[in-house]
């Protein structure tokens, strides 16, 4: 072959090379912010439902006994308080409860610090209580 063409050639395999690692070296860079963003997105979730978790703790425990179960489901976390014996235990555990309650974190947030009308919140629908009313009625001292 001529000079021309073989350099021509070599020229094109050496860009083929290097165009072939630019975009391994993307596709890896790519790959670890995926990974990267959903570990985080994982973390803030795990972080922000044990926040919750904590909060329900610290007011259940100190709180009268609710006489029931009521099971909180906040962003598809679920927080089981048992309220049967003397005091409220809570835990993470997704069991049947005399009273589930539903609701978002924002909305939660909202109600504890009394800038939504827990009676409008259910009317509505930020809110949804299933099973015993008359337990769902005592869970003001759990959000206060």
């Amino acid at each position: 072959p001529d000079p021309k063409t073989a350099t021509f050639l070599i020229l094109y395999f050496i860009e083929t090379i290097l165009a072939v690692l630019f975009l391994q070296i993307y596709l890896k860079n790519l790959y670890e912010y995926f990974f990267y963003t959903f570990d985080c997105i994982i973390n803030i979730k795990v972080n922000m439902s044990q926040e919750v978790f904590e909060q329900f703790k610290a007011k259940a425990e100190n709180a009268e006994a609710i006489g029931g179960t009521i099971k909180f489901v906040v962003d598809g976390n679920p927080v089981h308080i048992d309220g049967t014996g003397e005091t409220n235990n809570v835990s993470t555990e997704d069991k049947d409860a005399d009273c589930t309650i539903t609701v978002s974190r924002e909305v939660l947030e909202k109600l504890r610090d009394g800038e939504i009308n827990p009676m409008m919140a259910v009317m509505n629908g930020s809110v949804k209580i299933g099973g015993d009313m008359g337990l769902a009625m005592k869970i003001q001292s759990l959000l206060s």
